[in-house]
């Protein structure tokens, strides 16, 4: 069949999981991640991203690019030439690649869950019983650097050719959650491959992309505490890394990622007027060196039940300002730091999240 136009709103894209992580790490071995392996190795047909069965495609609210990540090797030589020269062994080789793509969406209960996994790797836990609580926390010393990829990231070129593109291997590297007034949650995560494919066929696997219906995460329906005092704030930003590294030794594709630091920053605002953490409250503890630690919840405080979501962090602020066009507010952007003496939010980390969803994803 001839390449036909098409049109920017007829992608579509996916997400679909290998069974068990690729290699223990990246890839499909050694030295090769292709086609085939998507269909040898990924699962389409048992709500692969955990939601209904084969209900696995995800609504973004972006129109991402794959970039193939491919570094070229650019090097002058001495040819007795004026211009550049191309061919094998001259002036521009293929070095290695590194896939990239960064997809948004609306946060719901259960689209959020595959990011955060491959987002804190050993740093997860999973409950039993009905809701399956899942919980992300920082990995250890004891959990290790060990970073394991489980993603394949599909973009739907067409349904009849072999033309579409997948990425493999693929992490969340770094995930932002987002909100302003009157808006859902929203999350932009920066993912990384071990290689990227063009030449997959969807009739091979699954022709048909179906979405999963359940809700995003509104504002409006949050509950906000700062040291467990509740307050109205306009929105807010969170920023979490996991800082991996891709280790390529003498191959063109990552063989493994090595995870950095765990990081995560963001800003709050607090209106001036605000009870009790207005006026210059959390000005004065910016100034004083004060931590301090916030909550951000939809449903039960302490999460328990199928649809509770909840960050909690404890915050370094490493900044204060008044501004505002209208209100005036305190603007406080902060890094996420663990404090001994603090048990909010928990002794050993800075961070904590929980997501409460009735899917059995089997996590150790």
């Amino acid at each position: 069949m001839a390449n036909v136009d098409r049109s920017i709103w007829a992608d579509e894209y996916a997400l679909i999981v290998a069974a068990v992580a690729i290699n223990g790490q990246v890839g499909a071995d050694s030295t090769v991640w292709n086609t085939a392996t998507v269909n040898a190795s990924y699962d389409f047909e048992a709500g692969a991203i955990g939601v209904d069965s084969n209900k696995y495609g995800l609504q973004l609210t972006n129109h991402p690019t794959f970039d193939p990540g491919q570094n070229i090797i650019n090097q002058r030589k001495a040819l007795g030439t004026s211009y550049r020269r191309a061919g094998t062994g001259y002036e521009f080789q293929q070095g290695t690649r590194l896939p990239t793509t960064t997809w948004e969406f609306d946060v719901t209960k259960k689209n959020i869950v595959p990011f955060l996994w491959t987002l804190f790797q050993k740093g997860l836990s999973e409950g039993a019983a009905s809701v399956y609580l899942k919980t992300f926390t920082a990995y250890t010393e004891t959990t290790g650097a060990d970073c394991e990829a489980y993603l394949a990231l599909l973009r739907k070129m067409s349904g009849e050719n072999t033309d579409s593109h997948v990425i493999g291997g693929a992490i969340c590297r770094s995930l932002t959650l987002s909100v302003t007034e009157g808006e859902p949650l929203k999350a932009s995560a920066e993912m990384i491959g071990y290689n990227m494919v063009t030449d997959f066929d969807f009739n091979a696997g699954s022709s048909i992309i179906e979405y999963d219906t359940t809700a995003p995460l509104l504002w409006q329906n949050a509950t906000v505490e700062i040291e467990d005092t509740a307050v109205n704030i306009p929105g807010f930003s969170l920023t979490i890394s996991n800082n991996a590294v891709p280790k390529f030794y003498d191959s063109p594709h990552p063989l493994k990622y090595v995870l950095g630091d765990l990081t995560a920053e963001g800003t709050i605002s607090v209106p001036w007027g605000q009870a009790t953490k207005g006026g210059n409250t959390e000005f004065d503890r910016f100034v004083a060196g004060t931590e301090s630690y916030l909550e951000i919840y939809w449903g039960n405080e302490t999460p328990s039940a199928d649809g509770d979501f909840k960050i909690y962090l404890n915050m370094k602020y490493t900044g204060a300002a008044n501004v505002g066009d209208d209100e005036i507010l305190t603007e406080l952007p902060f890094i996420a730091v663990c404090d001994s003496a603090n048990s909010e939010p928990s002794a050993t980390s800075s961070l904590l999240l929980y997501s409460g969803e009735s899917v059995n994803r089997s996590i150790p």
